[in-house]
């Protein structure tokens, strides 16, 4: 983005024909964010720009540079006012049993969900991801040991440090996390490694462990390891597809407990789209004793609006 500043004026042509007016709000090395002045038309990939520049000319007058200097110290204020951005929300649930027997089996569970993302932290393209959710089980008997009178219940979904930057050669994931490019692969406690080709393909590495399958609790003894490719083509609002293959695989120790592939595929444009993700387990040892194949389809989701 080199000649470009806050405050800059672009405006985007499609065969000469004027289709929008952009102001820059922020610039970095390899992109920046604009706001809309004027929309007659879509903006596309390759469409061309032309930037009307407001710094000002070296014969300019001195008290125009010294608004310009004042407007530069502003614009390193605002910078820092809108590195940092924190966003979520906060939910709050009561739930109540009233049994009309006897025995008097009453139940009550207050619980709260927070969903917090804040970006942009401590330097650009760092963001940290916080979703969980937690209940206080209180029953008007204890059960058993398992199954006490009172009892906290708490879920962390996710809770990732990741910096996410597609001009960047690398991006990483850290702590619990999932990918939306690979969401039939579930929750893994580690490290996810990312190389970018290009703006179109991209792949990686991720281990780490698998939380319980119950109450989402940090665990040990099952591992999962895997790597992924990933391919995308167009933006959002327009003619988007996007492809991603992954190799996957959960172990107990050294005991396999399971291996597959991951397939997924997303078409959309403006009126259509459609999602296929599919599950192809690769059956060996003792998996292939039990159920007498190589390969086995495991799971198979299609929807299209």
């Amino acid at each position: 983005m080199d000649g470009l500043s806050v405050g800059d004026t672009l405006v985007v042509y499609q065969k000469k024909t004027k289709v929008a007016v952009l102001k820059i709000n922020y610039t970095a090395d390899h992109s920046a964010a604009c706001s809309v002045l004027v929309k007659r038309g879509e903006v596309q990939p390759g469409d061309l720009v032309q930037a009307i520049s407001l710094k000002p000319q070296q014969n300019a007058p001195v008290e125009h540079k010294s608004r310009v200097r004042k407007t530069a110290a502003g614009k390193s204020s605002s910078s820092k006012l809108d590195r940092a951005r924190l966003s979520g929300n906060v939910s709050f649930q009561w739930y109540h049993v009233e049994d009309q027997s006897s025995g008097g089996y009453n139940f009550d569970q207050p619980g709260v969900r927070l969903n917090l993302k804040a970006k942009n932290l401590f330097s650009e393209h760092l963001n940290f991801r916080l979703k969980t959710r937690s209940r206080y089980n209180q029953r008007a008997h204890s059960f058993s040991s398992t199954v006490p009178q009172d009892e906290w219940r708490n879920r962390i979904y996710s809770a990732s440090l990741s910096y996410d930057n597609e001009d960047a050669p690398v991006n990483f994931q850290f702590s619990r996390i999932i990918s939306n490019v690979f969401s039939g692969i579930g929750y893994i406690d580690g490290l996810l490694l990312q190389q970018n080709l290009n703006q179109q393909f991209r792949y990686g590495v991720f281990g780490g462990t698998q939380p319980q399958w119950r109450y989402a609790d940090f665990q040990t003894s099952i591992q999962k390891y895997g790597a992924y490719a990933n391919y995308v083509r167009g933006e959002y609002g327009s003619k988007r597809y996007e492809a991603t293959l992954a190799l996957a695989g959960e172990y107990h120790s050294s005991v396999v407990s399971r291996e597959f592939v991951y397939i997924q595929n997303n078409y959309s444009d403006a009126k259509f789209n459609i999602y296929q993700s599919a599950e192809l387990d690769v059956n060996r040892d003792w998996r292939k004793t039990r159920t007498g194949q190589s390969m086995s389809l495991s799971n198979l989701y299609i929807n299209a609006s």
